[in-house]
């Protein structure tokens, strides 16, 4: 016997396909303006049921941040692959445990309407090519916190044009920096003060080991995303050479070896060390010193 839940079933199914076929609706390949591509993009993929603010959309390419509240099916990436041959919808449990801790020092930090800024002042090549990949991923983490609470991704091009004075910076910390860094206080002698926020500061990264940005980074980051990036942000900033064949996780190595070399880096590298030691006994003793030290920090 087919129950009423299936003939609705069947009745949404049939409705929504019927969307993907409609000739009335301008076809994904004729709009040449980016923008409205992406707002087409975005109706369509509300009309057919699926929760935009749990997905991220950058490049033609669809990460699914949360599989369960996104309610993006595979019936309804059919339908969508449908429409929209062209665009990758990205199911993978990588990018949706990155999400998942980004989501919990974001949500706490964001605020309606916010401006954050992407600030691409930074000399070191070496750096900055680190910096990019970072920023890229934060990029994709933030995207659906444009439809969450409503806030403008901007630049310091913008931030020059348009006179923003109110906004908040992006910082690509990740967890291994910020832990690092607490640990290179104590073994100068400062002691554990946290320093998040406190310069009106959003962390996407702040809960994300590096290892699972350096996964990131060779799975889903290749030529294509970074002239993308490059174009969409500052198509005068990424004079940096980026070798293909040379990954995150070497730039890292090489930076680290730059350290090594700079007058001072004694203290840094003894607590890279300590870090690693810590981490063979307990690799989660990074997030439980984070939250070690903003709960010192809160109540003292």
């Amino acid at each position: 016997m087919i129950s009423m839940r299936d003939n609705f079933l069947s009745d949404f199914s049939v409705k929504v396909e019927n969307l993907a076929k409609n000739k009335d609706k301008q076809p994904f390949k004729e709009i040449k303006n980016n923008n409205d591509k992406k707002k087409a993009v975005l109706k369509f993929l509300s009309q057919i049921g699926v929760d935009t603010r749990f997905i991220s959309y950058f490049n033609d390419k669809i990460f699914i941040n949360n599989l369960r509240f996104s309610k993006f099916s595979r019936k309804k990436e059919e339908i969508f692959n449908h429409r929209y041959p062209k665009i990758f919808v990205i199911r993978s449990s990588l990018f949706q445990k990155i999400a998942s801790k980004s989501s919990k020092s974001l949500s706490s930090v964001i605020k309606v309407k916010d401006n954050i800024l992407i600030h691409w002042n930074i000399e070191n090549e070496l750096c900055k090519a680190i910096l990019f990949y970072k920023t890229i991923l934060s990029y994709i983490l933030l995207e659906p916190y444009t439809r969450k609470y409503g806030i403008k991704i901007i630049t310091n091009v913008d931030l020059n044009n348009k006179k923003e004075s109110n906004f908040k910076t992006l910082c690509v910390m990740d967890l291994n920096n910020q832990v690092e860094k607490e640990i290179e206080d104590i073994f100068k002698g400062k002691g554990i003060i946290s320093k998040i926020n406190e310069k009106n500061e959003i962390y996407p990264l702040k809960f994300i080991d590096k290892r699972l940005i350096e996964d990131f980074v060779d799975e889903f980051v290749d030529e294509k995303l970074l002239r993308y990036f490059i174009n969409k942000f500052n198509k005068n900033y990424i004079n940096i050479n980026i070798n293909n064949n040379q990954n995150f996780n070497e730039l890292e190595h090489n930076k680290g070896n730059i350290n090594k070399k700079c007058k001072g880096e004694e203290i840094k590298n003894i607590s890279k060390n300590f870090m690693e030691f810590l981490e063979e006994i307990n690799p989660q003793f990074k997030e439980n010193i984070l939250k070690s030290v903003e709960y010192l920090s809160k109540n003292n």
